[in-house]
């Protein structure tokens, strides 16, 4: 009975020393897992602040995918403009209504171009408006993702309607009846003139198109 006893004792005892090491071997798991966690958290949050304690345009902003990172205001304007005001520079309406009938208007007669000061004001105000909270899930963001400012495009209305009425009134020509008429005792026939007139109605499409009203 005392050697049972003895047994019994033995196996509680192995038992309850197996159930301390599961017991810290889960307890260093859980504080192995926790120090990552925690580490990983303050190591993205101090990331976060360093970007945010930048000079110039934050890590991550791009405008229509061009980098402007660490740039100042006036380094991203004559970056962008180096590309884009080259490439409106280059541009040609063509107006067309024959191989011989046709109108070339470039892009600038139209006060045609691309909004580059404001996307360099919001290029650099990203990450720096907004609470505290606000600009850390920027912050975040820019490091993961980063963020893409599109470009907008407009030209002045007012300018593409008064080359569009001056197309039409080059464009539109009345006709010219035949006529015979005696010159030097010889008689002389002007030939007719087929007239043509612009069809306000089919420019609508073209006018939608730029955004005229009509």
């Amino acid at each position: 009975m005392q050697q049972k006893g003895v047994r019994s004792h033995r196996r509680e005892a192995r038992h309850e020393a197996h159930k301390k090491k599961i017991m810290i071997g889960a307890l260093v798991v859980v504080l192995v897992v926790l120090a990552g966690v925690l580490g990983y958290y303050f190591y993205h949050r101090h990331q976060v602040l360093k970007l945010l304690s930048a000079e110039g345009i934050y890590q991550g902003v791009t405008v229509d995918g061009i980098s402007l990172e660490g740039m100042t205001k006036e380094e991203a304007l004559a970056t962008l403009e180096e590309k884009y005001v080259t490439e409106v520079n280059g541009q040609v309406l063509t107006f067309q209504f024959d191989e011989e009938t046709k109108w070339e208007v470039p892009f600038t007669d139209l006060g045609a171009g691309y909004h580059l000061e404001e996307a360099v004001e919001q290029a650099y105000n990203t990450g720096r408006e907004g609470t505290d909270k606000e600009r850390f899930q920027v912050g975040a963001q820019l490091l993961k993702e980063g963020i893409d400012i599109p470009l907008e495009y407009s030209y002045d209305t007012e300018k593409m309607k008064a080359k569009l009425t001056e197309i039409v009134e080059e464009f539109d020509r009345h006709a010219v009846d035949s006529t015979v008429s005696r010159k030097n005792g010889k008689f002389v026939v002007t030939p007719e003139e087929t007239g043509r007139i612009m069809d306000q109605e089919k420019q609508k499409p073209m006018r939608q198109l730029f955004w005229i009203p009509v």
